[in-house]
């Protein structure tokens, strides 16, 4: 057999990858960037299971029950403001990679995004290729001039009126 092994070797190195014990991996990589599909506005408005919002982070929770075989997300606590599909709530919870994932982003407090987010298993949790791939690279729009021009106008919810004490 080891012989066997070691003639494999000498054809072909990638025997040697397929011996090796796999373990669960995350990698951040997408086919393309800026490539966003052909049929985008038909995909997210028939057949994509999400939400495209853009929002406020109002809190971070690296939270070790989404840990997943190393795979670790946190939870962002984003208050809408204004969305395209998919949302219910002025609040929603949205899982991103974790910290000392390849695909981790700084999140801060009080930082605003365009969030694309998929369903998966009864959570929301980021698209990072679908967001890699949203506009084109050449376009000179930001994201959310791109997406209204897309998906048509944005809609928000009606803020809250202010307390007494503050309308004085």
């Amino acid at each position: 057999m080891i012989r066997f092994c070691i003639a494999l070797l000498r054809i072909s190195p990638l025997f040697l990858v397929l011996l090796l014990p796999s373990a669960k991996t995350f990698a951040c990589s997408c086919e393309s960037y800026g490539t966003p599909r052909k049929d985008a506005k038909e995909y997210y408005t028939k057949k994509f299971d999400g939400a495209i919002f853009n929002g406020t982070v109002a809190s971070i929770k690296h939270d070790p029950a989404y840990d997943e075989g190393g795979i670790t997300f946190s939870e962002l606590t984003i208050n809408v403001n204004q969305y395209w599909l998919g949302v219910n709530s002025p609040t929603i919870v949205l899982l991103v990679p974790g910290p000392n994932t390849s695909c981790w982003f700084d999140w801060k407090i009080g930082q605003e995004a365009l969030f694309i987010a998929s369903k998966y298993e009864g959570n929301l949790q980021l698209a990072i290729c679908d967001l890699a791939n949203w506009k084109p690279s050449n376009s000179e729009a930001n994201l959310d001039e791109y997406t209204t021009g897309l998906l048509g106008k944005p809609k928000s919810f009606p803020k809250p009126p202010k307390p007494k004490s503050e309308r004085d």
